[in-house]
């Protein structure tokens, strides 16, 4: 994600999730006990987990 990030001429955060509870309930439904999965935030709200394509990622962007 974070080769589509930069393309996308995005700023973003890498945060460890370990360190951010408030994502790790979410990242366990869907993922399981992931340590590292990408997670994308906009305005204070969760819009991706986990990774995809470009046009997912720039559609969210939006």
């Amino acid at each position: 994600m974070r080769r589509i990030l930069d393309e996308l001429n995005v700023n973003y955060e890498e945060l460890d999730i370990d360190k951010e509870p408030k994502y790790r309930e979410e990242l366990d439904e869907k993922m399981g006990n992931a340590d590292r999965v990408p997670v994308l935030e906009k305005n204070g709200e969760v819009i991706h987990i986990g990774y995809g394509s470009k046009e997912d990622i720039e559609k969210k962007l939006d």
